[in-house]
């Protein structure tokens, strides 16, 4: 997978115990991977488990296989607080078929620009396309943020089912499927 200006990602902590995440855990009692960024380009599948939250896992695993690239991603306790968990994706790397169905996304449920102050509704998406520079400020990339409104009832099933409905929209832009 294209490792894209790694200057803007964050190493994790990974080898800490961690309570086991079932469809009906409540999204309030899933600790953060880590402290600090949830930004990280993934550079192999098996980094999953240690930079992405439990109930993303199978989203950004399925987008991975797909050859899409996420920026970040967030299902965790602290996104109850802020009312929405997240998926970011590399909008520029994406074909232009997926650059279509992105596009499509947030013409149908555009967020509101100040989506940290006015979230999603509980159960529903929003998605933005943000012009975004590196850490170092060398590079902007575009990002397709995709918001799924929680609360305190939200369970790691329902982000699971809700992020698996929006991931299945995007077409597979593996080098062996597009024959690029």
């Amino acid at each position: 997978m294209f490792n894209f200006d790694m200057e803007f990602a964050f190493k994790g902590e990974s080898g800490k115990h961690r309570p086991e995440v079932v469809s009906d855990t409540l999204l309030l009692t899933i600790p953060p991977l880590r402290e600090g960024s949830p930004y990280h380009v993934l550079e192999s599948i098996e980094e999953i488990n240690s930079y992405v939250e439990e109930p993303l896992r199978e989203t950004v695993r399925s987008l991975y296989k797909k050859n899409i690239e996420t920026t970040s991603s967030s299902a965790n306790k602290n996104d109850v607080e802020r009312k929405f968990a997240s998926i970011g994706i590399l909008y520029d790397q994406l074909s232009l078929e997926n650059k279509a169905i992105a596009d499509m996304l947030v013409k149908e449920k555009a967020a509101d620009k100040e989506y940290f102050l006015f979230p999603p509704e509980v159960g529903e998406f929003a998605f933005s396309i943000e012009t975004c520079k590196s850490f170092m400020r060398t590079k902007e990339y575009k990002v397709l943020n995709i918001l799924l409104g929680v609360n305190g009832e939200t369970t790691a099933g329902d982000i699971e089912e809700k992020f698996a409905i929006i991931t299945k929209k995007f077409k597979d832009q593996s080098p062996e499927k597009t024959g690029k």
